[in-house]
């Protein structure tokens, strides 16, 4: 009987739990508890900002049973305080911070459901930003006139206040006194402009409380004021696009004279002839077996010949090599180039140039590269820029023209921009001379310029003048022009500008962008796709059609 109702018991219980009995859910499982979701690597990028700089927020989120995040708490504090405005923000914007506070955020991970643990990232300070100078526009000034450089408007991300000094110099140009050099606003007088006007470049450099630094740089183009009218623009307009514009020798209606003077022909000549040297050394190999047993050597060396008809010598040239070590095989050189011109005149490119005897005519300072390791048919030697200066005691013939032209310290800077570390191992990248294509050179397709022009020379008596300093920059298809000058019959000079850079096509027209003329009047002249250039300003609006061809002067 008992053993019975022992097993009508243990029956009864084993039903009751397989039927969910005793206080079950309705679905008869027993609820397993939530785990909860964790955050981790805390970071806040950058790792040491700036005032300038955003705080951004990142961590990891995990969850063991693969629940989304949803709900999160994140919380931003600075130098302890909680920033109530940036609850629940992954970014702090820069506006908030300030120089030296401490940031941190904190994150408690949320599934939706419940949260995880609260985690602190560490903290990041707010370190010093740069200030930033400001030294003002370019200006056209006439001369006598006060000028002030107003570098007012520089600033620092830290506040204004932070900016502890001001210095201003001058860099390039004719010299000027300036007062209030440590001041944001220096002054000066502008001084005369001379036939050609002066182009004076200032550099402002300010600093903050941390002896961080900032520079910028301001022209100030100096003119004699002088009263324009429409044809006087278009023949400036012209001068300015000789230098680096496209002339076409095969052409008869594309006007050249004017661009040989002032680019083609000085660097052509000067090319032939520093090539010339070379050949003629080569040539005679044991009679400057020691000049090269210097250079190859890093020794500085003399490189000098006469250049013949028969018996008269119709130019002498001496070129001195100054090397510099680069820790490669090559050498980096400077160098200067003399040439006498003598009194029976030497034919170049179909013109004659005659100069006084005993007297350099034309000397160039050189600076590049030359590899001397291998054989001698391997020896190289390239040019990085150079400055050409042309004297008076030079005259030019052009008999084609019937055209003389004297120069009077004609001077012409060339550099290129390379933009490579190792300029002998990249040499196909390069212009592998700066020279004009008229001295039988290349150009790659890299084609960087960069020219500064400076002094005058006449064509028959029209004299031509540039202040010290005018430049033309051409990056491939880009081209920059600033700088003053004078043409024939102005009595005065202007200051030209392009405050857009200018496009160039392939076929040298000039498709777009904008050039400035100043002087007592103001003109802007924009260039169009068509080839025709529009002008505006003081003297009304008007345009040209295929103005690079009928504003030839010659």
């Amino acid at each position: 009987m008992k053993r019975s109702l022992i097993f009508w018991i243990v029956f009864f219980v084993l039903t009751l739990f397989s039927c969910g009995g005793g206080g079950s859910s309705g679905d008869g499982a027993d609820p397993e508890e939530n785990k909860t979701p964790s955050a981790s690597n805390l970071l806040i990028s950058p790792s040491s900002p700036m005032t300038s700089d955003n705080l951004v927020a990142s961590y990891d989120y995990d969850d063991p049973e693969g629940d989304s995040e949803g709900g999160s708490e994140i919380r931003w504090y600075n130098n302890g305080a909680l920033q109530d405005g940036y609850n629940n923000k992954l970014t702090v914007q820069s506006s908030a911070t300030q120089k030296g506070q401490g940031w941190y955020f904190t994150v408690r991970p949320k599934d939706g459901d419940d949260l995880g643990e609260l985690v602190k990232s560490g903290s990041v300070t707010i370190q010093n930003s740069p200030p930033v100078a400001d030294a003002g526009p370019n200006q056209v000034i006439f001369e006598g006139e006060g000028v002030v450089l107003n570098g007012s408007d520089s600033d620092d991300p830290d506040g204004k206040e932070d900016i502890d000094s001001y210095e201003w110099k001058q860099i390039s140009g004719y010299g000027v006194s300036l007062g209030w050099a440590n001041e944001d606003q220096a002054t000066f007088t502008a001084p005369s402009a001379g036939p050609g006007g002066k182009k004076l470049e200032f550099e402002l450099t300010i600093k903050d409380e941390e002896s961080e630094a900032s520079i910028d740089k301001c022209v100030v183009f100096v003119i004699k004021p002088v009263s324009l009218d429409k044809e006087k623009v278009e023949d400036i307009l012209y001068t300015a696009y000789a230098g680096i514009g496209y002339m076409d020798k095969d052409d008869p209606d594309d006007d050249e004279v004017l661009y040989d003077v002032m680019f083609d022909d000085p660097n052509s000549l000067m090319g032939s002839i520093y090539q010339d040297v070379f050949v003629y050394v080569y040539a005679h190999p044991l009679q400057y077996l020691a000049e090269f047993n210097k250079l190859i050597s890093g020794q500085p060396a003399t490189l000098a010949f006469d250049h013949k008809d028969g018996s008269k010598v119709l130019y002498h040239a001496e070129l001195d090599i100054t090397p510099e070590d680069t820790g490669f095989d090559y050498y980096k050189f400077t160098a200067t180039l003399y040439i006498d011109f003598k009194t029976e005149g030497y034919l170049h490119n179909g013109c004659t140039y005659s100069g006084d005897d005993g007297t350099d005519d034309l000397v160039a300072d050189i600076i590049g590269y030359y590899d001397l390791s291998g054989p001698t048919e391997f020896w190289m030697f390239m040019l990085r820029s150079l400055r050409i200066e042309v004297f008076d005691s030079l005259e030019a013939f052009y008999p084609s023209e019937n055209v003389t032209v004297t120069y009077d310290q004609w001077g012409i800077s060339y550099d290129v921009y390379y933009g490579l570390d190792d300029p002998i191992d990249n040499r196909d990248e390069l212009n592998l001379e700066i020279l004009p294509v008229a001295a039988g050179l290349t150009y790659s397709p890299r084609d960087f310029r960069d020219y500064t022009l400076g002094g005058s020379f006449s064509i028959d008596g029209n004299v031509y003048t540039f202040g010290d300093g005018f430049h033309y920059v051409q990056q491939e298809t880009l081209i920059s022009i600033d700088g003053t000058l004078s043409i024939p019959g102005l009595n005065g000079s202007v200051a030209i500008d392009t405050p857009d850079d200018i496009i160039r096509s392939s076929e040298g027209i000039w498709t777009s962008g904008k050039m400035s003329i100043t002087s007592e009047d103001s003109v802007d002249v924009e260039f169009h796709e068509d080839g025709s250039a529009v002008f505006t300003g003081d003297l009304g609006s008007w345009s040209v059609n295929n103005w690079q061809y009928a504003l030839a002067p010659y």
